[in-house]
């Protein structure tokens, strides 16, 4: 594969919010997991495996159980915040997604990080996340490349358990995310990224670069209002 092919389809993937109903072929999601399941893994532990939700129903449950546990508690959360600030999605749906017909659940073994250097377990616990990151990412590369939409769908720990019960996953597996994966239902803006230049250092870091806290704050503001056009192209200012 070019390089070019390869950036093409990184600066193409999107955060899908919306999806059409139509089905995902099978032979897709077996595409997309066949290269997820190459991710780079601490030690080559690969603690990762997948649940492909598609029945409706089952869906539905997921996406209700979410809303009610992960949704709720975030939207409090978010109102807390100056008004400006808040996470439009958030505030004006809990879920923040909606009709997927795939959800795909990547669930890590913990006991797999046993699989690398003891120091990892006493100074750096975060492995596993570090590694399902990982699988995540390339999920959402590879439905990039095949005409699909994906969206990371966290999950907050206290949702968890119920989610786990829900899908019959083990105690010892832990969820990190989900990915809803299905055909955009619009046309999601371009996508804004800072100038190369404003993240680039050399040799040491450039504090003319440096960003203020007010600074940031203005960034966080106006990030505010790129996400909410790029995620609802109807959206008013």
């Amino acid at each position: 594969m070019q390089f070019e092919e390869f950036a093409k389809v990184v600066m193409a993937r999107r955060a899908i919010r919306r999806f059409k109903p139509d089905p995902v072929p099978d032979e897709y999601i077996e595409k997309i997991l066949e290269v997820a399941r190459w991710a780079p893994s601490g030690a080559n532990s690969q603690p990762w495996e997948f649940i492909v939700v598609k029945d409706p129903e089952m869906v539905r449950k997921i996406y209700e159980l979410h809303s009610r546990l992960d949704g709720t508690r975030s939207r409090v959360w978010e109102m807390t915040r100056r008004e400006d600030l808040r996470h439009w999605a958030s505030v004006r749906r809990p879920n923040g997604t909606s009709g997927a017909p795939v959800i795909i659940v990547p669930i890590g073994d913990v006991r797999a990080t046993f699989a690398s250097v003891v120091a990892i377990h006493v100074m750096y616990y975060s492995r596993n996340l570090e590694n399902m990151t990982n699988v995540t990412l390339l999920i959402h590369l590879a439905a990039a490349a095949l005409g699909l939409g994906a969206t990371w769908m966290t999950l907050e720990e206290p949702s968890m358990g119920p989610l786990k019960n829900l899908l019959g996953i083990p105690e010892i597996y832990h969820i990190y995310s989900m990915v809803p994966i299905g055909y955009p239902a619009y046309e999601p803006a371009p996508a804004y990224r800072r100038e190369l230049s404003e993240i680039t250092h050399s040799d040491q870091y450039d504090m003319s670069k440096y960003r203020s806290d007010e600074q940031m704050i203005d960034y966080i503001v106006s990030l505010r209002k790129l996400t909410r056009r790029a995620y609802l192209p109807e959206a008013k200012e």
